[in-house]
C-alpha cells in the first residue's frame, strides 16, 4: 500500500483536481512549466511507479528523480515537490502542474490515490503516453515525404507564375499556398483540443466524436478502461458504491459517463445493483456492462474489473495504431490530389494559350 500523505486542505474530488489551493498560493512565483513531451511524461510515470513499488514514499521518489530531470519535467517535479512540503496531497500536487499536467491526469491520480494505489495509477498514464507518443511518431515518420512531396509541388509547379507575375508574384503565392495550408492545420489542432476538452462535460459533444472513424472508437475504450481501472481501485480500497463511482466517472474524463452515473446514484444508493442501471442509454460499452453484470452476479467484480481495463487498454492501442497507419496514408492521397490538380490546371492552361494563338 502507497503511503497517504497528509493533506492540508480538504474539498470536494473535482475540486482537488481543478482549483489551486490556499495553501499552494505561496507557490505562485515558482517559474511555472511550459510543456512535456509525451515521452518524457511516460518516463516520469514509470519511474515514479517503480519507486513506489520498491517503497519509497513519493517526496522521496521526486528527490530521487530531480537530479535526472531537465528542462520542462524539472521544473514539474520541484514544483509537485514544493506544494507535497506544503502539506498537498499528490492530486492537488499535480493539480498545481497545469496545464502541463492535463485535467485526465489529475482526474486518475486523485482516483487511485484515494485508493491507495498510486503505483498502478502511475503505471497506467505511463501506459497510454508510451502509446501516445510512440502513435505521435509513427505519424510524424509517415507523414515525412508526403509533406516534403507537397512543399517541393507547391515550389515547382508554380514556376510558371515567374513568367506572368515574376518573382515577387510566385513568392506571394508560395507564401499563400503555405500560410493557408498552416492556417488550416492550426484550426485543426485547435478543432482537436476543444473537442478533446468538450467530451470531459458535455455528452453532445462526446456523442458526435464517438461517430468519428476510428477516433470515436479510440476515445470511449481509454474512457472505459480509466472507469474500470479507477472502480476498481477503490472498491478494493474499501469505498462505498456511490463515492466509488463519483471518482470512477471523474477519472473517466467521459460527460456521456459522469451524466450517467450521476442519474444512478440515488437507485445505487438504495441497493439497486450498479450492472443493469449502467446498460441503459449509450455512455458505457456493452461489453463492459455485462461484464460488470457478471462480477456482481458471482461476486468477482474485482476480477472482472481488472480484465475490462487492460482489453480496454488493448482495444485503445490498437485504434490509436490504426490511426498512427491511416491518417499518413489519407494525408498523402489529399497530396497526390491536391498535386494532380496543380498539374492539370498548368497544362490546361498552356493548351488554352496554344488554341489562342492558332486562331
Amino acid at each position: 500500500m502507497v503511503q497517504r500523505l497528509p493533506a492540508c486542505l480538504h474539498g470536494t474530488l473535482s475540486g482537488s483536481v481543478t482549483r489551486v489551493f490556499p495553501a499552494c498560493r505561496a507557490g505562485r512565483n515558482l517559474k511555472r512549466p511550459h510543456h512535456m513531451s509525451p515521452r518524457d511524461k511516460q518516463n516520469l510515470y514509470h519511474s515514479l511507479a517503480e519507486l513506489l513499488r520498491a517503497g519509497l514514499t513519493f517526496p522521496r521518489a521526486l528527490e530521487k528523480l530531480k537530479v535526472t530531470q531537465r528542462g520542462s519535467s524539472r521544473q514539474v517535479v520541484e514544483k509537485i515537490s514544493q506544494e507535497i512540503a506544503r502539506g498537498s496531497t499528490v492530486a492537488e500536487a499535480c493539480a498545481s502542474a497545469r496545464p502541463v499536467i492535463s485535467a485526465m491526469e489529475g482526474a486518475v491520480l486523485t482516483a487511485v490515490e484515494r485508493a491507495g494505489s498510486l503505483d498502478r495509477g502511475l503505471e497506467q498514464l505511463s501506459q497510454h503516453f508510451a502509446a501516445v507518443a510512440t502513435a505521435r511518431g509513427q505519424i510524424r515518420a509517415r507523414l515525412a515525404y508526403p509533406a516534403f512531396l507537397l512543399g517541393l509541388g507547391i515550389l515547382l509547379l508554380n514556376l510558371p507564375k515567374i513568367l506572368n507575375a515574376g518573382v515577387q508574384g510566385y513568392l506571394r503565392t508560395v507564401g499563400l499556398l503555405v500560410g493557408s495550408i498552416l492556417a488550416v492545420l492550426f484550426i485543426l489542432n485547435f478543432v482537436r483540443a476543444l473537442l478533446a476538452n468538450a467530451v470531459t462535460f458535455s455528452p453532445t459533444a462526446e456523442r458526435f466524436v464517438r461517430a468519428l472513424p476510428l477516433v470515436g472508437g479510440m476515445q470511449r475504450a481509454f474512457a472505459m478502461s480509466r472507469f474500470c481501472l479507477a472502480y476498481d481501485l477503490q472498491l478494493e480500497a474499501g469505498i462505498n458504491a456511490i463515492d466509488a463511482l463519483k471518482a470512477s466517472a471523474e477519472a473517466s474524463r467521459s460527460g456521456l459517463v459522469r451524466d450517467r452515473v450521476r442519474s444512478i446514484l440515488t437507485q445505487v444508493g438504495q441497493g439497486t445493483q450498479v450492472g443493469p442501471l449502467l446498460a441503459d442509454g449509450d455512455a458505457f460499452d456493452p461489453e463492459v456492462t455485462q461484464a460488470i453484470i457478471v462480477g456482481e452476479e458471482t461476486g468477482r467484480l474485482d476480477r472482472e474489473l481488472q480484465r475490462l481495463a487492460t482489453e480496454q487498454d488493448q482495444k485503445a492501442f490498437a485504434r490509436l495504431d490504426a490511426l498512427a497507419e491511416w491518417g499518413p496514408r489519407i494525408a498523402y492521397l489529399f497530396i497526390l490530389i491536391y498535386l494532380g490538380y496543380t498539374i492539370v490546371s498548368i497544362y490546361a492552361n498552356y493548351l488554352n494559350a496554344v488554341l489562342k494563338i492558332g486562331e
